[in-house]
């Protein structure tokens, strides 16, 4: 087997065993400079779900988004945090403590100090710019790497095997189900209005508002669903297979004015717990689709690894009865 085309099965296997949701992991990194020096804008790390303490670097959410900060304190009222960098705690500046259920989990840390990825950020905005581009070149690197080579100007038609064949179809038509996935997303733009008086088609300024919303949806059987919401909170949802109906609350605005928001709809096959699906979405949406369709055709791959032998000449029976290479 080509030594590339083994990684990259290996990577896909690789995955495969981590969509299980054995290990409760994923990659992050900050955008800020509030962590200096321990964590520099872009750098990434290892974020561990679950309880954290004083002292441990933690993701936590807040109103306004994630944020990543040291534990520093803990009272009756909930846990102290501060940014390395910063004089004053988040407190302080008026964020209120805290509480348990806030914390997402803590960074990695490795003889007493967080393990870092330099550059994961840039990495990150990299894969997801130019993500069908990558998946693209991939494919015609396996492709390119398992065609039969030849010696002399001739043809090596003896060495075409099994696996020369098998190997980059199946991957190739893998990769083609992730980019139908990636092509599938589909995102709505919103616009609300906030005036003085709510109309039902304006919002009150200083009140939040629910309202009900469609996206039409490249749907079909067997998907399962993912909503991410930017600047509106998702309260109900019904999902068909052309069309999302979802009730959002939009939140209180200041002054009167425009407000834009967004929904977008990632499809993924039902291979796999919705859980673990929400787990490699929140990774990265491509890591779900990288999942859930390495799932789909382990079947395939396993049956070839047990019944097939990759290292044997792929034979055609010609007209006489006979085998040809």
């Amino acid at each position: 087997m080509n030594a590339r085309v083994g990684l990259l099965v290996a990577v896909l296997a690789v995955v495969g065993v981590a969509s299980t949701g054995v290990v409760p992991v994923q990659f992050s990194y900050v955008t800020s400079d509030s962590m200096e020096p321990t964590l520099s804008p872009g750098d990434g790390y290892v974020l561990v779900e679950g309880s954290a303490e004083v002292g441990d670097v933690a993701t936590f959410s807040t109103a306004d988004g994630y944020v990543t900060h040291r534990i520093v304190g803990e009272g009756p009222n909930g846990y102290t945090t501060r940014g390395d960098a910063n004089p004053s705690t988040d407190q302080a500046a008026g964020m209120p403590p805290v509480e348990d259920e806030q914390v997402v989990g803590r960074a990695l840390t490795l003889g007493g100090s967080v393990l870092v990825i330099p550059g994961l950020g840039a990495l990150a905005a990299l894969i997801a710019a130019y993500r069908p581009f990558l998946l693209a070149g991939l494919v015609a690197l396996v492709a390119f790497e398992t065609l039969p080579k030849s010696r002399g100007g001739v043809p090596d038609r003896e060495m075409l095997r099994i696996s020369d064949v098998v190997l980059p179809l199946s991957l190739g038509l893998a990769a083609a189900c992730v980019l139908t996935l990636v092509v599938s997303v589909t995102t709505e733009h919103l616009t609300f209005v906030a005036t003085a008086v709510d109309d039902g088609a304006t919002l009150a300024v200083g009140e939040s508002a629910v309202r009900t919303v469609r996206v039409d949806v490249a749907g079909a059987p067997f998907t399962r669903t993912v909503i991410d919401a930017n600047g509106v909170t998702v309260v109900d949802r019904t999902v068909s297979e052309s069309a999302a109906t979802l009730d959002v609350r939009v939140p209180a605005q200041s002054e009167p004015g425009p407000y834009t928001a967004s929904v977008s709809v990632h499809p993924y096959p039902a291979v796999i717990p919705r859980s673990v699906v929400l787990w490699l979405h929140n990774v990265h949406p491509l890591a779900a689709s990288v999942g859930s369709t390495a799932l789909v055709f382990a079947p395939v791959w396993a049956l070839y690894g047990l019944l097939l032998d990759g290292r044997a000449p792929l034979r055609f029976i010609g007209r006489d009865g006979g085998a040809s290479l």
